[in-house]
């Protein structure tokens, strides 16, 4: 048998399949999909996208489209309703997820805390990732983007709850559009690629009112995927979204403490693939 062409690329190649392609979120597919349970999947999914962006959704198409970005004065009535629906949100995709679990006989995936706490600053550069792609998507194809207005608050205490509220993201949107769309597509039988994509589809739109340059997003959509799978540190992958939110509300010292986090993730991954391109047999599971 002739040798491969090119060794070093295969190697990689084995690599990076090392790296991401062990599942460990413990699902388990149907023999033979169920077309009740698929629609069910679907309903669930798309219902709670609807609920939580759908209107998010519209208002940030319109931005896109040409509209100015504004925004009310923010109250304490007005942030805490909003702390109130993502909560809402994030109990019933955690309680969605963990039905279609037991329904599916899939085993609860238990990371370790060490695990988690990896996970945390690897998600954050998946994150950053997303909006550096954006960024570079919008430059070259000259595109115009917005920036997150400053809002205004009507108290002190409106101010700290709107920064409750913008963390608030992180179980939301990470329960409700990463850990509900991996259970429910997944334990009725389809594949990751349907999961991908369904993952950017309902991720990006509510962002495009940073500009259409903000499908480059559909990047941390994936990313987070893959880490999930890898993983199963959901907890991880929640905090590391609150904290992305959260920092920016820190000023200067936010940002750095952010930029450090985004840089300690990227160096982990680094670290990993420059470990298995040297032996691909001895790669370790990332969990602790």
């Amino acid at each position: 048998m002739s040798e491969p062409k090119n060794p070093e690329s295969s190697t990689i190649l084995r690599a990076a399949h090392r790296l991401i392609g062990e599942d460990r979120t413990g699902l388990i597919a149907p023999d033979a999909p169920d077309r009740t349970m698929r629609f069910v999947a679907w309903v669930a999914v798309l219902s709670l996208f609807v609920l939580g962006w759908g209107s998010g959704t519209v208002r940030a198409v319109q931005v896109a489209l040409g509209q100015d970005l504004t925004f009310g004065v923010v109250t304490d009535l007005s942030a805490t309703i909003d702390i109130a629906l993502r909560l809402a949100i994030a109990g019933t995709a955690w309680a969605l997820v963990y039905v279609m679990r037991r329904a599916s006989h899939s085993t609860p995936v238990r990371a370790s805390w060490r695990t988690q706490a990896i996970v945390v600053p690897v998600a954050m550069a998946a994150a950053a990732a997303g909006f550096l792609l954006y960024r570079l998507i919008s430059t070259i194809g000259g595109l115009t983007t917005h920036e997150y207005p400053d809002v205004e608050h009507e108290t002190a205490s409106s101010a700290v709850l709107d920064v409750i509220a913008s963390m608030m993201a992180g179980p939301s949107e990470e329960l409700a559009l990463m850990a509900l769309v991996v259970t429910a597509l997944r334990t009725t039988g389809y594949s990751w690629t349907v999961v991908c994509i369904t993952a950017v589809v309902v991720r990006v739109p509510f962002h495009l009112y940073y500009g259409w340059g903000a499908i480059g997003l559909g990047l941390w959509a994936v990313l987070i995927i893959a880490l999930y799978r890898r993983t199963g540190a959901l907890l991880g992958i929640i905090t590391a979204h609150a904290l992305f939110n959260g920092l920016n509300s820190l000023g200067d010292a936010g940002m750095v403490v952010k930029g450090t986090l985004i840089a300690v993730g990227s160096g982990i991954v680094l670290w990993r693939v420059w470990r298995l391109d040297r032996d691909p047999r001895n790669a370790e599971p990332l969990s602790g």
